[in-house]
């Protein structure tokens, strides 16, 4: 869109929409610091709350609070965070969900390694926000903060704002105020100066027409502790109304074996086979297979090829045969089966179960399985049940791999729902939403 169009139009749309940048940020810095235990302080109607109930592949998150002043809010958000009935988690996971203000703290919530603040600050009234530090790194003490709030300097590309003028407007009316990236740094240098921690800046949005020099639409910082041994210097306590802890079913049967994990694969391998899925290589000069399920893109990489890609391809040598052509499937495709990820709990340990059966799967590449076994087509029960990647319905999912989240545009606001449809099928999603300026 061109700075006229935005003019005339009075609609900023960012790509990808900022509730999809500001979730990214997120869900990667959890991940990538392997938190287990989160608060997501103002946390409305829930949407980051309920993302934040999808497990990781390797350190799911296990707790998880919410804290809100608005009672009718968090109403929804404990509808949003309910499991559903056919899910079940790999790990044990409790939701709580508290009616409390963020310049009071609760003991209970003690412990938890990670706060999370989006788009709230600007929402809250100087003499709370003044208490902010105090009882996020003074008393709860996570090893991670993230907190994200608009960037004043940005409105300059919202016409409607009248940004530098008298006349200039918040972009929400409920904003108290909003902050230009100088003034940010410094509120958040103070707290982090205080309570010895570090901060990191970031930001999200921008428009292929606007000024590095005044940032992006979104600011972002992100506190780390210092000294995770120290204990919390304030102990002041008041508390939270807790209005229900949700509880989500999780498999707990005793570990499989390889031999018995490997039986279940043959099982789903001979449908994902049949159904002719297209394999990994993202073009046709990278190893992959076309949708006719021939490997292609191997003669083009041998030359330079490192120890590890030349071994590869030996294994692909040694396990081909004039009656059969091996066949690609994807990672994920194996991984996103409900029962496999189950019993596997970890993606490692589907790895290691499949390098375990040589003669029958070896790694294209970290993201691609060659399966040699061949599955003729009338192994195939025509009565059999669905057996594909689980679908599920959420706010919002986070592909770490690819670095993409997927939610619905709230115009700013992280807690305004709108309906969407979502495929787990390698975190696809299908939008009926995708607009916003903020």
């Amino acid at each position: 869109m061109s700075s006229e169009e935005a003019g005339e139009s009075g609609i900023i749309v960012f790509d990808p929409p900022l509730w999809r940048q500001r979730r990214a940020v997120v869900n990667d810095t959890l991940r990538k610091e392997r938190v287990t235990s989160v608060i997501d302080f103002g946390c409305g109607e829930g949407q980051i709350l309920s993302l934040l109930t999808y497990p990781y592949d390797e350190y799911p998150i296990t707790r998880l609070a919410g804290v809100d002043i608005d009672e009718e809010a968090l109403n929804l958000a404990r509808e949003r965070c309910q499991p559903d009935e056919l899910d079940i988690n790999i790990s044990p996971l409790t939701v709580d969900i508290y009616q409390g203000s963020i310049d009071v703290a609760d003991k209970r919530l003690i412990g938890y390694e990670a706060v999370v603040c989006m788009e709230v600050i600007e929402h809250v009234d100087p003499p709370v926000l003044d208490k902010f530090f105090d009882v996020v790194l003074g008393t709860y003490k996570p090893r991670i903060l993230i907190v994200s709030t608009p960037n004043a300097e940005f409105n300059v590309y919202f016409p409607q704002l009248k940004y530098g003028t008298p006349e200039a407007k918040f972009r929400i009316e409920d904003h108290r105020f909003e902050w230009t990236r100088k003034e940010f740094a410094d509120w958040c240098n103070a707290g982090a100066l205080k309570y010895n921690y570090s901060v990191n800046f970031a930001g999200v949005g921008i428009l292929p027409y606007s000024d590095p020099a005044v940032g992006t639409s979104t600011q972002i910082a992100i506190f780390r502790d210092l000294c995770s041994t120290s204990k919390p210097t304030n102990s002041t306590f008041g508390t939270y109304k807790h209005l229900e802890q949700i509880v989500h079913p999780y498999f707990d049967d005793p570990e499989k074996s390889n031999d018995e994990i490997l039986d279940k694969i043959h099982y789903f391998m001979k449908y994902i086979i049949n159904q002719n899925h297209i394999g990994c290589g993202k073009n046709n000069n990278e190893p992959g297979v076309n949708r006719n399920g021939v490997i292609t893109g191997i003669s083009d990489t041998i030359n330079g090829m490192s120890t590890i890609d030349l071994a590869r391809k030996n294994t692909i040598d040694a396990n081909s045969n004039s009656s059969h052509q091996p066949e690609a499937v994807k990672l994920d495709d194996v991984w996103n089966i409900q029962e496999i990820r189950l019993l596997c709990r970890r993606k490692s340990k589907l790895r290691e179960v499949l390098l375990s059966s040589p003669s029958d799967f070896s790694f294209l590449n970290e993201d691609c399985v060659l399966v040699y076994k061949e599955y003729p087509p009338d192994e195939v029960e025509e009565e059999e049940q669905e057996y594909l990647p689980y679908t599920e319905t959420a706010s919002s999912l986070w592909n770490g791999d690819t670095g993409e989240v997927y939610s619905v545009d709230d115009g700013g606001n992280d807690n305004i729902d709108f309906d969407y449809d979502c495929k787990w099928e390698h975190f696809s999603i299908e939008e009926t939403v995708d607009i916003g300026w903020d």
